[in-house]
C-alpha cells in the first residue's frame, strides 16, 4: 500500500490562490492539456521511482490504462481497477481484494487525472530546455498553491514534438524525490471496459473484502 500511496500522493492537488503563472508555461500546458483531452483511451508505461539522501532509489514499473472516468494500475504488487463507481485493489503477496465504493478525495488527485493533474492548484514557471538521450525537453516547474501541501514543488518535462508529458519529478518537503517517467505511451489504445472491474473468475481462491 506504501507505493500506490506514494503514487497517489504523486498527483494531489491542493486549491489555493496564487500569483499568476508565467506566459510560456501556461502556453505549453494548455497544449498538453488540450492533446490529452482529445484521446479516447491510454495505455502507458512507467517507471516510478523514490529516493532520498539516506538511502539509495527504489525503482518499480507500472502500467496504466485509461478510459473516460475509469482506469486500471498495475504497480510493483498491487493492481488497482475502477469503472468510476467502484474501486478494487488486489495485492499479489496478501492474495487478497477489498472492493469500496469510489469517490476521489477532495484535495487528491486520482490516476485518472495522472495526465491533467497540471491544470488545477499550481503556479507553472517556465525553466527552459533539458536535453538528455539526444532527445529535448520543456522544463516546467510547478508550485503548489496551498502552503501546507507536503511537497515543495514538482518539474514537468514535457516533450515538444508532441506535446506529452515524459516525465514528473515530486520534491517533497522531507527530502524525498519521487520521479514518474513515461516509458511507453499508447493513445486510443483498444481498451475493454472488462480491464476495469475484478475478474474473479481468472482468480480463483482469491479473498474479497467488500467494505463497501
Amino acid at each position: 500500500m506504501k507505493k500506490l500511496a506514494l503514487l497517489i500522493l504523486m498527483f494531489s492537488v491542493a486549491f489555493g490562490t496564487y500569483a499568476q503563472s508565467d506566459a510560456r508555461s501556461k502556453s505549453i500546458l494548455k497544449k498538453t492539456s488540450k492533446v490529452y483531452k482529445s484521446m479516447k483511451s491510454i495505455e502507458a508505461s512507467f517507471s516510478f521511482t523514490t529516493s532520498s539522501a539516506k538511502r539509495k532509489p527504489i525503482i518499480n514499473k507500472g502500467k496504466l490504462w485509461l478510459k473516460g472516468k475509469s482506469f486500471k494500475l498495475e504497480l510493483g504488487d498491487q493492481e488497482i481497477m475502477c469503472d468510476g463507481k467502484s474501486i478494487w485493489t488486489y495485492s499479489s503477496t496478501t492474495d487478497e481484494v477489498t472492493l469500496e465504493s469510489y469517490s476521489k478525495r477532495t484535495n487528491q488527485m486520482s490516476p485518472e487525472e495522472m495526465f491533467s493533474f497540471y491544470e488545477k492548484g499550481f503556479k507553472s514557471l517556465y525553466e527552459g530546455k533539458k536535453t538528455y538521450g539526444g532527445k529535448s525537453y520543456e522544463l516546467i516547474k510547478l508550485v503548489p498553491k496551498k502552503k501546507r501541501a507536503k511537497y515543495s514543488y514538482i518539474h514537468l518535462e514535457i516533450n515538444p514534438s508532441n506535446n506529452y508529458i515524459h516525465k514528473v519529478t515530486q520534491h517533497v518537503k522531507n527530502g524525498m524525490e519521487i520521479v514518474i517517467e513515461i516509458t511507453d505511451f499508447k493513445r486510443n489504445a483498444r481498451v475493454s471496459s472488462n480491464l476495469f472491474t475484478w475478474d474473479s473468475s481468472a482468480h480463483p481462491g482469491v479473498a474479497l473484502v467488500d467494505l463497501r
